[in-house]
């Protein structure tokens, strides 16, 4: 739970950081964090993961 919550923080700070800028320069810098999730998460269940993402 501890790990979900530090990969959560990521994404976070980058979306709080960069609010006043356009759309797909977001999408730029979360796409590498995104990658490496699922990477990471591909030999488990990575869909229960991003079902809680999204939550």
């Amino acid at each position: 739970m501890r790990a979900r919550t530090d990969l959560l923080q990521e994404p976070k700070d980058v979306f709080r950081r960069h609010t006043s800028q356009p759309v797909d320069r977001v999408i730029y810098l979360i796409n590498p964090i995104l990658r490496l999730w699922l990477n990471h998460f591909r030999i488990g269940n990575s869909s229960r993961f991003f079902r809680y993402i999204k939550e």
